[in-house]
């Protein structure tokens, strides 16, 4: 049990564990540079999701997990939700790409990133395909703190 209180920091880190445990460890510069990468669009997207979940969560519904992102992909294109249940982690992302286009995240998670990708061009170096495994929900439900 890991009882690490919520920050920003403890988030990106499990995260990126997580991708890490699923891409396996490196030391190719450019296998950290993709991992990194691929922690960030998942930091970026968490921290989306929360701040959905804020705006648009029910009484007897918060939108847990990946439930925030089948509500905003449904209000979004109108899918069916057996549809959107069967969408895999990579066609989720990409259903949901423009709506993280500029989308502003806060001071403190910001900060988190520029210790993590310190150079510009950092987010060039991206795997060609995403894992399924690498994105656990459950992991920003117990670290990500509230905005």
């Amino acid at each position: 049990m890991n009882d690490e209180a919520p920050s920003y920091k403890s988030f990106f880190t499990a995260v990126r564990k997580q991708v890490t445990a699923v891409r396996g460890s490196s030391h190719e510069p450019d296998e950290n540079e993709r991992i990194n990468a691929r922690a960030t669009q998942i930091f970026i997207m968490e921290i989306y999701l929360q701040n959905y979940r804020r705006k648009h969560q029910f009484a007897w519904s918060r939108l847990p997990g990946i439930r925030a992102a089948h509500h905003r992909i449904l209000m979004k294109f109108h899918w069916a939700p057996s549809v959107i249940e069967t969408l895999s982690v990579e066609q989720l992302f990409f259903a949901l790409l423009d709506d993280l286009e500029g989308y502003e995240i806060p001071v403190d998670a910001h900060q988190v990133l520029a210790r993590h990708l310190p150079h510009k061009n950092s987010m060039t170096l991206l795997f060609s395909d995403f894992l399924e495994k690498e994105w656990l929900p459950e992991i920003a439900d117990r670290l990500l703190p509230e905005i």
